[in-house]
Order: C-alpha cells, then sequence, then structure tokens
C-alpha cells in the first residue's frame, strides 16, 4: 500500500463517510470484502460472504463502500515477537514491545488470494491485550499470531452487495418500494441478544451460535465490555468443540451485565460515589451510594493504565473494575468474595468505576 493510501485511510480524508451502524444481508451470490474501500490489489480481498450472510455496516461513503466489522471467523495478524503469553493454556496475550512503541495489526485474509497481509489497522502499546484464535505460525525470523480483529477494524464491501436498500430510521426502504436487501437497526438489547445466542447454542446449531456470539462481542465492546468478552469467550470454545469433537465444552454462564449507564454530557451528576470515611469502599458501590454490602472478584479481558483490571460482581452485575495498587496481588482472592480499600474514580475510556486497591480481605 503506499504511503499517499495509507495516509489517505488513517485521516479520513478520503471520500465524506457517515457513520452509522445497521444490520444488512448480503442479497448477491458472492460478496467479496476488502481491507480497505478500494478494488487496488494493494487493499486485498479477506472474506467472502454468500447470500443471506449478514453484516453490521458502521460506515457508510459516498464512494459507493461500506464500511463493515470483521464478520465471524475473521482474524488479524501481530509480530509475535512483540507479545507475551498471559497464560500457557489461555489464548490471551500482552503487548510486550518497549514504552513509547507501538506494535502494528494487520488485516488477515481467510480468502484464497494468497496475498501477504499488509494493511494496518490498528496500532497497540505496551500492556494491550489481545486474544489469539489461532497458533503462531512462521519461523524463527518471522512469527505471526492470528488474533481477534481490534473493535476499531473494519472491512469493506460495495453498496450494491446489499441490494438498493437505504436507512430511513430504523426501517430499510428500496428505490421503487421493492425490498432487495433486509435492513434493520442493531438490536441493542444485550440479554434478549444473549438468550438468543444460548438458545441457538442448545439446540446443537453451533455454527449459528457462534455467529450469533461474535455479533455481540462486536455490538456490545463498548457498552458491555465484560458480556462482550464473555462472548468472545464462548465463540472460541464452540469453535474449538467443533474441531475437536471428543472435547468437552462447559454449559454457557449467565451474562455479566453491567448497570452503569453512558454518562450524560453536561449533567451535573457526581458519578463516582464518595468515599467511606475509613477509606474503604464496600464493595458493590462502585455504581451508585446505595449499593450492596458485598462482592466477588473476577477476571477481566480488560487493562487500565495498561494495567491488569479485575471486576467487581454483585449478583452476576457488575460493580466495577478493580485495579491492584502494587504491591497488592489480588489472584489469591478471584472467584471469593472480598472486602476492598482504596479509591474509585469514574472513567470514560471504560465507562465505568475503577476503584484503585490498597488492601484486600476475603469475607464481605
Amino acid at each position: 500500500m503506499t504511503a499517499m493510501l495509507v495516509a489517505c485511510l488513517m485521516a479520513g480524508t478520503c471520500p465524506a463517510q457517515n457513520a452509522v451502524r445497521y444490520t444488512a444481508t448480503i442479497a448477491v451470490a458472492e460478496a467479496e470484502l476488502r481491507a480497505g474501500p478500494s478494488a487496488d490489489a494493494k487493499l486485498y480481498a479477506t472474506n467472502r460472504l454468500r447470500r443471506g450472510e449478514t453484516v453490521t455496516v458502521v460506515e457508510e461513503r459516498t464512494d459507493g463502500w461500506l464500511g463493515v466489522r470483521p464478520p465471524a471467523g475473521s482474524f488479524s495478524w501481530v509480530n509475535a515477537i512483540h507479545l507475551q503469553q498471559v497464560t500457557p493454556t489461555l489464548p490471551n496475550w500482552v503487548v510486550v514491545a518497549p514504552q513509547g512503541t507501538r506494535v502494528s495489526v494487520l488485516v488477515g485474509s481467510s480468502s484464497d488470494s494468497g496475498v501477504k497481509p499488509s494493511v494496518e489497522s490498528a496500532s497497540l502499546q505496551r500492556g494491550t491485550q489481545v486474544r489469539a484464535v489461532g497458533a503462531v505460525v512462521g519461523n524463527d525470523e518471522q512469527k505471526w499470531l492470528p488474533i481477534e480483529p481490534p473493535e476499531t477494524e473494519r472491512r469493506y464491501l460495495r453498496r450494491e452487495a446489499i441490494g438498493g436498500a437505504t436507512i430511513d430510521g430504523a426501517a430499510a426502504v428500496t428505490a421503487g418500494g421493492a425490498a432487495a436487501a433486509v435492513v434493520t437497526s442493531a438490536n441493542m438489547n444485550p440479554l434478549g441478544r444473549w438468550n438468543e445466542a444460548v438458545s441457538t447454542e442448545l439446540s446443537g446449531n453451533w455454527t449459528e451460535a457462534i455467529r450469533l456470539y461474535s455479533l455481540i462481542a462486536q455490538d456490545f465492546g463498548e457498552s458491555q465490555p465484560n458480556m462482550a468478552t464473555q462472548a468472545a469467550n464462548r465463540a472460541m470454545a464452540l469453535r474449538e468443540g467443533l474441531r475437536n469433537p471428543g472435547m468437552r465444552v462447559p454449559p454457557p454462564e449467565r451474562p455479566c451485565l453491567s448497570v452503569l449507564p453512558a454518562p450524560r454530557q453536561g449533567a451535573g451528576v457526581q458519578l463516582a460515589p464518595p468515599v467511606m470515611p475509613s477509606g474503604t469502599l464496600v464493595p458493590g458501590q462502585l455504581m451508585s451510594t446505595s449499593g450492596y454490602s458485598g462482592g466477588v472478584l473476577r477476571k477481566s479481558g480488560r487493562t487500565v493504565d495498561n494495567r491488569r483490571a479485575y471486576i467487581l460482581e454483585r449478583d452476576n452485575r457488575i460493580a466495577g473494575y478493580v485495579v491492584p495498587v502494587p504491591p497488592l496481588n489480588l489472584d489469591p482472592f478471584l472467584n471469593q468474595p472480598v472486602t476492598l480499600t482504596g479509591t474509585t474514580e469514574y472513567r470514560g475510556d471504560v465507562r465505568a468505576n475503577v476503584l484503585h486497591a490498597q488492601t484486600a480481605t476475603l469475607g464481605r
């Protein structure tokens, strides 16, 4: 890819684009997704979708291209020399590049083009976690890890691939009134979407369940980050189960929903509750001053300020994130009731309150 084309795409100075969000159904026999909004060979094909498959459209461009979230089965590449596996048996890896440097994520291709990946979709800083979808490949000089595409990554397809549909509020309309494609507003009911995916899985249709879980992970990455992580993990577990028929896949869990709404601009609301006079923040009171009397510490796939974050859970709902203040180690308290002391703040980057824990004791 030429430097000019890269700069154009990254700076957003290409043809005008509108941020949208809706689901569309492919209306042609086969649609090609590409690494960029162009038929240029340098912006290679990444996926091929058949009629009836769905995509989540997040960008409409005036040049006839649509930006979509990478569909289920997509992957990206990261140079494994910059990564370290967090736990040998888990797919979580962390970027260990020197502070101040950034590691490129390259758009992967599952098509049969055979082109070498070269389009950068994101860059990662030290401490960022990624999830592998396969094993490291390559030799000692060039080792690459396939990962789940970053939240910001886009794939592109031609507008005509979903027919003549345009968006009019939440409805799909076409020229002459004929429905050339099914286009709907994204269903943003997290519990309903989770129940749909679980029901599909329990019916035995794991392929469709993987697609539904993957869409949950994409659609709720910001508003319900922990449920999105659960969904991504579930999709990965089912993929492994399909690849290994004798493997035992545990039953699905209840979704871990956050009760914290996004902050309102200019609302004048005190988002972070006051710390108790003793300096002890009662578990479960990260969300509101009414709070609860206890909480259970869980793992989280997120980092805050490049440090591992945990979840404080009450009644299967997220009370907030917890970041230990060194030298505190919270691993011995995982999956147990715990009382924490420290200070809390609302963090817009994770859309939740974060407790900086200084001490931890078992019990509520």
